[in-house]
């Protein structure tokens, strides 16, 4: 339970560093629209059947981030089981004006294309408690991906 929360609180951190450091690069102070020099983070958590994110992940997220900074905007949905849900959620808060989304995607494998569209806006994305598949001409898809006896020590290798 520890680890969970400190994890958690890791997590807020992280979002604030990113959202700093997105709004050093980004707020000229001419308010180009689309948020301007508004601190907005987005938290997208993927459901509710399971208590932890109504109960515990967003609460904690919330004060932790209030606690860092006063005047961010948290800007929170909930997918509730559908990946594309989350992805028109993830486009409302990009479109909102977020400067960092938190996203516990619903499904890995879609998540990517809400971790393109951020980029592509040059928002990042903090994933959490289930890693973003974003595959690459120069990789593998996980279930390729293996750890051999004889690859000890070096990265993963595939075969």
């Amino acid at each position: 339970m520890h680890i969970r929360r400190v994890t958690r609180v890791a997590i807020a951190l992280a979002a604030v560093a990113l959202f700093a450091g997105a709004c050093a690069t980004t707020d000229s102070g001419g308010g180009d629209g689309g948020g301007g020099g508004e601190k907005v983070i987005a938290l997208l958590l993927p459901e509710t059947k399971t208590t932890r994110y109504e109960a515990q992940d967003k609460p904690l997220f919330e004060a932790k981030v209030k606690a860092l900074c006063s005047d961010c905007e948290i800007v929170y949905s909930n997918a509730d089981q559908k990946a594309d849900l989350q992805q028109n959620q993830a486009d409302a808060a990009l479109t909102n004006g977020a400067k960092v989304l938190v996203l516990d995607p619903v499904d890995s494998a879609s998540a990517a294309s809400i971790v393109a569209k951020a980029k592509s806006q040059n928002v990042p994305v903090i994933s959490y408690d289930r890693l973003i598949w974003t595959p690459t001409s120069t990789t593998t898809s996980p279930s390729t991906t293996r750890r051999s006896a004889s690859s000890r020590g070096r990265p993963w290798s595939t075969s």
